[in-house]
């Protein structure tokens, strides 16, 4: 079905699974913390609800792997440091 609708099978770059764990990580926080596993109403309504989440992943929500920051402020003090 995937590659029916052309959609890429991998979610890493062309010779690199070793970067599937990442984003199968991400998407089980996703599912698991922001309830994407649900079935959703219908497209729009679940791109807004993925849109809500991936922002909060970012901008909000505390990473241990990065001392309580969001990805946005760590990305933002390494940036200007």
């Amino acid at each position: 079905m995937l590659k029916t609708n052309g959609t890429s099978i991998s979610m890493s770059a062309k010779a690199s699974p070793h970067e599937n764990a990442l984003a199968e990580r991400v998407n089980g926080i996703l599912k698991g913390e922001y309830g994407l596993d649900r079935l959703l109403e219908d497209q729009p309504k679940a791109i807004v609800k993925v849109d809500q989440s991936m922002a909060s992943y970012n901008l909000k929500r505390p990473h241990d792997s990065i001392g309580g920051s969001s990805p946005e402020q760590k990305h933002n003090e390494d940036h200007w440091n």
